[in-house]
């Protein structure tokens, strides 16, 4: 992959969004409960425990353990494996399946192996799943090819589980031959400031993410830290006072709460304007103007949660915690830092954000878009929630196209518009054809009677998440 970016994935063509990248079946797996994703260790233990073929065992080699060795000599060919019609799981003539050696893998990294390669999620990809009539089941699982994908907060591609064990890739942009594929490890936390998105890749995997829009939110240093500062505001002060609200029905308080969400989102998009006019020097510690948030009970001081492993992939995060969305890990065994290259950044001597900057803005603060849309859905501001719900699907569409949250989200803002003008306006069959572009985007070329399903499958699944 060049000077420093480790191993990875390219393109041998050039590729439309929605194509198949890969299809592929675990080396390791295990499953549980729907919304919770099995331990590590019991992926070890079932790994400790088993037979594979020689096939196997070399795939098992190929994966980086955090020891510091690479192992590029032995990475395997993944396109004669791919080429084979034989299972790797199923020995030759003649070979007898053996268990994993400590001169294969040696007992001590095997867990940093799966670490830095599995991916787990609280349930498989939900709109398909239900759709097949299967159930959700979380799961934890080693997908050897699927490991060498990089990381980018802009990823090129989406992934996900079905049919119970099979990681899917897909295109998510177009990729000329020779790009890179990349995914996204963090899930939700892909949505939180640019401080936040390197602390826990370098804490979790070990590089600092070079993507185009890391880059640029580093450039734009007032910008990015009243991201953070509005971020921290909104954890420590206005989302228990909008539990607290909830928990008690409390109209007045939640309309306070509205307010000041409102007031910050206001901050936010007035320091962005601040930023590009001509000799302004951004104030990183500006005063907040919203109005304080209404009292809530003491609680303990909230954070942002520890890095988790396996790695988060998509854009989803997790099924029935703070994002409400199905967590996804990514691969990585390559230990990749993103995607690298150059990015314009706000210098403070006129020069205008661009709407792409604006979005990645956007995505940085997507949590306080969030829980203002959770308050106008309780205290049913039809309208500004319809507003909320498409300023956040054109957030989703910017920096995780087809991604489960993309998915829903379009999904989200379908349901409001036929709710508000009616099945058949035009406004619904606009948001409509938007959301059947997420489907191909995210599944492929389906049937009209396929893509109708899915829709009627992913319109059930919202009762399941928080958006």
């Amino acid at each position: 992959m060049g000077e420093g970016r480790g191993r990875g994935v390219v393109v041998t063509r050039d590729v439309l969004p929605g194509e198949l990248l890969l299809s592929s079946r675990p080396i390791a797996f295990t499953s549980g409960d729907e919304g919770e994703i099995p331990d590590g260790d019991v992926l070890l233990a079932s790994i400790d425990s088993s037979q594979y073929t020689a096939t196997e065992r070399s795939l098992f080699r190929s994966l980086v353990n955090g020891n510091g060795d690479e192992k590029d000599s032995i990475v395997p060919d993944y396109l004669s494996l791919a080429a084979s019609p034989a299972d790797v799981n199923v020995p030759l003539a003649g070979e007898d399946k053996k268990a994993l050696s400590d001169a294969e893998v040696h007992e001590g990294d095997r867990f940093g192996m799966i670490v830095l390669n599995s991916f787990g999620e609280q349930f498989q990809d939900l709109a398909a799943t239900m759709s097949r009539g299967e159930p959700l089941q979380g799961h934890l699982g080693l997908w050897p090819d699927f490991s060498m994908i990089n990381h980018s907060c802009l990823p090129t591609a989406l992934n996900y589980v079905m049919a119970r064990d099979t990681m899917v890739v897909r295109a998510a942009t177009p990729l000329t031959k020779g790009q890179e594929v990349t995914i996204n490890y963090l899930g939700r936390g892909s949505l939180c400031a640019v401080d936040e998105r390197q602390q826990e890749l370098s804490a979790g995997y070990g590089f600092d993410c070079m993507c185009p829009r890391c880059m640029w939110e580093l450039g734009a240093t007032g910008v990015a830290a009243t991201v953070s500062t509005l971020q921290r505001r909104l954890v420590r002060e206005v989302a228990p006072a909008f539990a607290s609200a909830t928990e008690q029905q409390d109209t007045a308080q939640l309309r306070g709460v509205e307010r000041t969400l409102a007031g910050m989102l206001s901050e936010l998009g007035q320091h962005a304007s601040d930023s590009t006019q001509p000799g302004h020097a951004s104030n990183p510690h500006s005063t907040a103007t919203s109005p304080p948030p209404p009292s809530a009970p003491d609680s303990p001081e909230q954070t942002s949660p520890s890095p988790q492993h396996p790695k988060h992939g998509d854009a989803g995060g997790g099924g029935s915690g703070s994002s409400g969305l199905p967590s996804s890990s990514g691969g990585g065994g390559g230990g990749g830092s993103g995607t690298c290259s150059s990015a314009p950044t706000v210098d403070g001597a006129g020069d205008l954000l661009s709407e792409r900057d604006m979005q990645w803005l956007r995505a940085s603060a997507f949590d306080l878009h969030s829980c203002h849309n959770m308050c106008c859905e309780e205290l049913q501001l039809k309208a500004e929630l319809m507003e909320g719900v498409q300023t956040v699907a054109g957030i989703a569409a910017a920096v995780a196209p087809g991604s489960d949250l993309h998915l829903f989200l379009s999904v989200k803002h379908l349901s409001l518009a036929q709710s508000l003008h009616g099945q058949e306006s035009a406004e619904a069959r606009r948001v409509q054809g938007q959301c059947l572009e997420v489907l191909t985007l995210r599944y492929g070329p389906v049937s009209n009677a396929t893509a109708a399903h899915l829709l009627q499958c992913a319109s059930r699944g919202l009762d399941r998440l928080e958006l």
